[in-house]
């Protein structure tokens, strides 16, 4: 039976254990969030990318909502404004380099100067690195806690080879055509990287477009509410529904706002 899985993060997809129906190898995925660029460090491109299994952050959230290690593995207050952050040892890049304290400094660093979503928080971002293995973080504005901040999703890690972007997910980009589709394969230097299958992910125009291919399809994400019906009524089609959780934060009183982390598993819309 074709499963049509509506997730909010393709990275554990094929962990599921569903059986999929595609004619060859590839899955074939549907969604509705624009993708008009890789550059993470535009507006909420680092969201996608972490959706798509592409893209990881230091810290991130898990099934129980418990912020976690992804590619740090743990955060140290130095001061009111300064933080050590330790890498996990041997991490790699989807291009088989490690990891370096450097690449996330300069990561870090980049990020902060090119998309102001990342000093909503800490203000201004000086990253350098005092030893192996460890990125100091000092910032403008002081928090307590940086491992839910480094969660974020405009804090996406990424190096740079040449003008392209590198990353450190479960899948990488073999194509990408802006606002149509994408294609991932697995990361061999992943961890399980065997037990995951290509991908190809298709955008859609609305809900109902991509309703309307559900039986051509073996995995989807974002799926408005509105399209449940058809779904259920679409041959051969498995609707799986399911709740997300949206996490919030309440900054100090002296600053009268509350504001979302950005950490969150899915978007601020409902799906199946």
């Amino acid at each position: 039976m074709r499963v049509l899985v509506a997730l909010a993060s393709f990275g554990a997809a094929t962990a599921a254990g569903d059986t999929f129906s595609s004619a060859d190898d590839t899955l074939l995925g549907g969604h509705l969030v624009p993708t008009n660029t890789q550059d993470p460090r535009e507006g909420s491109n680092g969201w996608w990318l972490v959706m798509h299994g592409v893209g990881e952050k230091l810290f991130t959230l898990n099934s129980k909502g418990e912020i976690v290690p992804e590619v740090a593995q743990s955060v140290g207050k130095v001061s009111e404004f300064e933080w050590d952050v330790d890498l996990k040892p041997d991490y790699k890049w989807s291009d088989g380099t490690a990891v370096t304290a450097q690449d996330i400094a300069d990561c870090l660093n980049e990020l902060n100067r090119t998309n102001p979503n990342t000093q909503s928080t800490l203000g201004d971002i000086e990253a350098t690195v005092p030893c192996d293995g460890t990125v100091r973080i000092k910032t403008s504005r002081a928090t307590h806690i940086m491992d839910a901040v480094l969660a974020d999703y405009v804090f996406t890690m990424y190096k740079k080879d040449g003008s392209n972007f590198v990353y450190t997910g479960p899948y990488k980009i073999t194509e990408f055509v802006a606002n149509d589709h994408v294609d991932l394969v697995p990361n061999t230097n992943y961890p399980q990287h065997a037990e995951r299958r290509p991908v190809k992910m298709t955008k859609y125009a609305d809900g109902a477009a991509l309703a309307a291919d559900a039986a051509n399809l073996d995995i989807a994400f974002n799926l408005p509410v509105s399209t449940l019906d058809t779904l259920r009524a679409t041959a051969g089609v498995n609707v799986r529904s399911f709740s997300i959780t949206q996490v919030y934060m309440r900054v100090p009183a002296s600053q009268s706002l509350v504001r979302e982390n950005r950490s969150r598993r899915s978007p601020a819309q409902d799906v199946l």
